[in-house]
């Protein structure tokens, strides 16, 4: 019998296995399909919940750190790049993003500049805190 997805048996007890705010989340659900399912339902709602900081609270702590340890040219740069991205991902919660909202994004920027400068903004969703590779922005190490 195939599982559901996120549902996997280890022994005679199902796990749910599930990634929430780009975290891998496992617990586990009891030894019946339906039992897994409530545990993963569970799971899930509380994400929802839970999405974690905005947007623009991680944009403002990372601009704090940077006007600390960077160049005033490097700080211009970003302030300039974070403008753009809030002005398309606002005070949204970094949990509740979407690849999708990054395609967006990149779709509304290459209708402007060349996909050089958008592939440059994408690397400033970085300061996310690995949320961003949610969004499939970056690259994971091998």
């Amino acid at each position: 019998m195939e599982l559901p997805k996120g549902i996997v048996r280890r022994g005679r007890v199902l796990w749910v296995d599930v990634r929430v705010n780009g975290r891998r989340v496992r617990r586990p659900a009891g030894r019946t399909v339906a039992e897994a399912e409530k545990v993963r339902a569970k799971i899930l709602a509380e994400k929802s919940r839970n999405a974690g900081p905005s947007f623009d609270e991680l944009a403002d702590k990372y601009l704090t750190k940077l006007r600390i340890t960077a160049k005033p040219a490097s700080v211009e740069t970003a302030e300039s790049v974070i403008r753009r991205l809030r002005l398309h991902f606002g005070d949204r919660a970094i949990g509740d993003l979407t690849a999708d909202d990054f395609r967006n994004f990149q779709a509304a920027r290459l209708a402007r500049v060349s996909r050089e400068a958008v592939n440059k903004e994408s690397r400033y969703l970085s300061f996310t805190d690995g949320s961003h590779r949610t969004l499939g922005v970056g690259r994971r190490n091998p």
